[in-house]
């Protein structure tokens, strides 16, 4: 009965008709409070309410909530990074920065770490600051849980060891994403060191 409830609430969701599917997530944690699909009903509600524009209500009343009552849950994880994305919505990247710098600190080899550094390093892009695009590529070149971008993020961490003639340094961030293959290694270092 429980599943039942979820698919149409999720049935709801993928139509788009998100104010029906918050109202259907709702039910759920009103029917099924102790439920262990409570903390996905209530982070799929926030998410409704994201869709819905009612970005402070889902930060507030749905994320924050997701993380009091089931701190220990992956669900907590997700609602701590969104709640970061809420901030980056409502135009505050340095409130944004703050939230994804907590993820990462909190749940460094959590898949979302990775994403919490990738939003930092838009934010930094945008401020221009390569100081901090530095760190954060480091960061997720090594540190982080790997992603299809991971070689894009080595390739721009080689370049600018290139540029500042760090060759051994670059060569060496290369390596660490192609070490299984030698023909992407050695492409990868040829293309990277020709394109500063």
């Amino acid at each position: 009965i429980e599943r039942y409830q979820l698919k149409i609430a999720e049935k709801f969701y993928l139509a788009k008709d998100y104010k029906a599917a918050a109202s259907e997530y709702e039910k759920f944690l009103t029917l099924y409070e102790r439920s262990p699909g409570g903390p996905y009903s209530l982070l799929m509600w926030a998410h409704c309410q994201v869709k819905l524009r009612l970005v402070n209500t889902a930060i507030r009343e749905g994320f924050q909530s997701v993380i009091d009552y089931w701190p220990e849950s992956h669900e907590a994880i997700i609602s701590h990074f969104m709640i970061g994305k809420c901030h980056l919505l409502n135009g505050e990247p340095r409130k944004a920065e703050k939230v994804f710098q907590q993820v990462y600190t909190d749940h460094p080899k959590d898949v979302f770490a990775t994403k919490a550094c990738e939003e930092m390093l838009g934010i930094a892009g945008a401020r221009k600051d390569l100081e901090r695009q530095i760190e954060l590529w480091t960061i997720l070149v090594y540190k982080t849980p790997k992603n299809r971008q991971t070689p894009g993020y080595a390739g721009q961490l080689a370049k600018h060891h290139f540029r500042e003639a760090e060759f051994a340094k670059g060569v060496e961030v290369i390596k660490s994403c192609h070490e299984k293959d030698q023909g992407k290694f050695i492409e990868s270092v040829h293309g990277n060191g020709a394109a500063v």
